[in-house]
């Protein structure tokens, strides 16, 4: 973690360092992630969503896509949440974001809206046709948008995307360098793992072909289907806001903004209703 800066900075940015790293790196030291099975918040309110997440992006509320997932979701279903940002804390599977409810930890974003949404009842009202489309998406989404995106959002572009103007660490820049490099070289082996070695212009042409399915099936409708946003609309956001509102020109942005207005409409639409105080950085 970056020991040979210990003595060159002060406790609290190695800590942040070695904090940051932990996230990074699948070999962890003492100070790396925290993975616990037990309940974090002990004087929990009944019905209240204890959100673990990453802290707040300056560009956005949170820069991984589950995490903005989960707290659109919480939102939109106007369940009552408080936010527990961590970059160590982990669930039992090591994963972010994870809730606590009543006592009981819940890991895994996909898992957790299916309990929120028989605990409070309230899940979508969507048809048996409705909710094969929905899955469809949200696999398509997981297993290959998620990582057709990375080639523009963090492969090529690993210094901005940790940059303090971009991901908020009280680092100086050499360090988010560093850390932006790690990311992106860990990513980029990801991202090839799940889909194989195409080259980038065909990683460029997959994503298209994911952002134009999405879009067919929005039409012209407020929401994927219809006047009310349901749990893959906050699947689609989470996935694209957390790449369309970064400052810096991707794939993404350039086809939603030229060839996808309607796709954009919904991911701004979601974004000034149910985000009000995100506010575009001076």
């Amino acid at each position: 973690a970056l020991p040979y800066l210990h003595h060159s900075l002060d406790y609290g940015t190695y800590r942040s360092i070695t904090e940051m790293n932990s996230v990074l790196s699948p070999r962890l030291a003492t100070t790396g992630r925290l993975f616990s099975t037990a309940v974090l918040k002990t004087k929990w309110k009944s019905d209240v969503v204890y959100l673990y997440q990453f802290p707040r992006s300056p560009v956005m509320p949170n820069q991984s896509p589950y995490c903005l997932k989960l707290e659109t979701y919480l939102r939109i279903k106007n369940i009552k949440y408080e936010i527990m940002k961590s970059y160590r804390q982990r669930s039992e599977k090591g994963l972010v974001p994870f809730i606590e409810l009543n006592g009981r930890q819940i890991p895994d974003s996909g898992v957790i809206i299916r309990k929120l949404e028989k605990h409070f009842d309230c899940a979508d009202r969507l048809t048996e046709e409705e909710k094969g489309v929905a899955r469809a998406i949200d696999r398509m989404l997981d297993c290959s948008t998620l990582h057709a995106i990375q080639l523009d959002r963090l492969v090529k572009n690993g210094r901005l995307f940790a940059s303090r103007a971009v991901s908020g660490l009280p680092l100086p820049g050499f360090i988010t360098d560093r850390i932006g490099d790690r990311m992106a070289a860990i990513m980029g082996k990801r991202m090839r793992g799940a889909l194989g070695k195409l080259s980038d212009e065909e990683m460029r042409d997959l994503l298209v072909l994911d952002l134009n399915a999405i879009n067919s099936i929005l039409g012209q409708k407020r929401f994927l289907f219809g006047e009310v946003p349901s749990a893959v609309d906050c699947s689609v956001f989470g996935h694209i806001a957390s790449t369309y509102f970064l400052p810096y020109r991707q794939t993404l942005s350039d086809v939603l903004d030229d060839d996808l207005p309607a796709m954009a409409g919904l991911i701004n639409r979601i974004r000034t209703h149910y985000y009000p105080e995100w506010k575009d950085p001076q």
